[in-house]
């Protein structure tokens, strides 16, 4: 092994180099069984997370499409036998991609199916976001795949020796490795990419604001009062708004750490130990939101816990040094 080469994983020039030129997104080199219980967590949520059967309400043509629903009779993917059709097709693929199997064809029902489910729910006038990370997510992985068969398909045409592994029906470990990459730069992304939208609509000015939040806490119970009409109680619903309002600076400094939190979370991309720790950070976050204003994004949480936290890999947190030293993302990419 050449120490000299930055692509090396044991490379010491990679250690030695300034910090801020190390402040780039670097590839794990996870493990097989890592990536299979990935693949499996991702597979899980996608399954239990759609609502393949639409109840009555969402049925018939949508009255203001969205996202797929703009297609011409979008409205047939509705019905309760279609659906089943597509939830069975889709458990069928995911099975194949938790195998590692032919995953740019595997993930496409289920790809579909929760794209065209997610778009009918999103058309009837009230957008909810709480999945989109989820399709996002899948939506990756799936396209990453598709360049590896894609890339192994055009070796072959051109005469090109065949590699070791990687093609169609099973990509490899370097494109697995890809893929889970992609999905963790997917993840961080829509984090800074909230965070940068909260500092743009509010001027720059949205930690200085925070205290408003206070208005927002009380509007969501006065919401939660009117779905169920039990009266809000406690001591989060009751005095956590006039506590805020009463000490304006610790709310900035607790709440603003939320936004920044967000803005940053390219941090997670750095390493192994900096996604566990951004992870579980970005959880804690999200719990903290859902007791405070009873927004709950537990796909999020779910989605962080497999792909930035790993908890399977937590061990590998104290291995040997070469489980941190990073594959660079440009080897793998020639590579693959």
């Amino acid at each position: 092994m050449n120490h000299s080469d930055p692509s090396q994983p044991g490379s010491t020039r990679l250690h030695h180099r300034p910090w801020w030129r190390r402040l780039d997104a670097v590839l794990i080199p996870h493990r097989g069984w890592e990536m299979l219980l990935m693949r499996a967590g991702l597979a899980a949520l996608v399954w239990w997370e759609t609502d393949w059967i639409l109840k009555e309400a969402y049925q018939g043509p949508p009255p203001n499409p969205e996202g797929l629903a703009h297609l011409p009779g979008a409205g047939w993917f509705a019905q309760p036998e279609v659906g089943a059709v597509m939830m069975w097709l889709a458990l069928a693929g995911l099975v194949l991609f938790v195998l590692g199997r032919t995953p740019a064809l595997a993930l496409l029902p289920a790809l579909f199916g929760n794209l065209m489910i997610g778009s009918l729910k999103n058309s009837q006038g009230a957008i909810n976001h709480s999945g989109q990370l989820l399709s996002m997510v899948l939506l990756t992985a799936w396209l990453v795949y598709l360049w590896a068969a894609w890339s192994d398909r055009r070796r072959r045409q051109t005469g090109g020796a065949a590699p070791a592994e990687g093609g169609w029906w099973h990509p490899g470990v370097a494109w697995e490795r890809l893929a889970v990459h992609w999905i963790k730069v997917t993840i961080a992304a829509s984090y800074v990419v909230c965070g940068l939208q909260k500092w743009i609509d509010s001027d720059f000015q949205w930690i200085w604001r925070t205290p408003w939040l206070a208005v927002q806490i009380i509007k969501s119970n006065r919401a939660d009062y009117y779905s169920k009409l039990e009266q809000p109680v406690g001591w989060m619903a009751t005095e956590l708004p006039a506590l805020i309002l009463q000490h304006p600076n610790l709310a900035r400094l607790v709440f603003g750490s939320g936004l920044l939190l967000e803005t940053f979370a390219f941090l997670a991309l750095l390493g192994r130990r900096w996604a566990a720790g951004y992870g579980l950070a970005l959880i804690g976050l999200h719990l903290s939101i859902s007791v405070a204003m009873a927004l709950n994004f537990d796909l999020h949480m779910w989605l962080i816990a497999i792909f930035l936290v790993n908890l399977p890999g937590l061990p590998l947190l104290w291995n040997t040094s070469a489980d941190h030293t990073p594959l660079a993302e440009r080897s793998l990419w020639q590579g693959a």
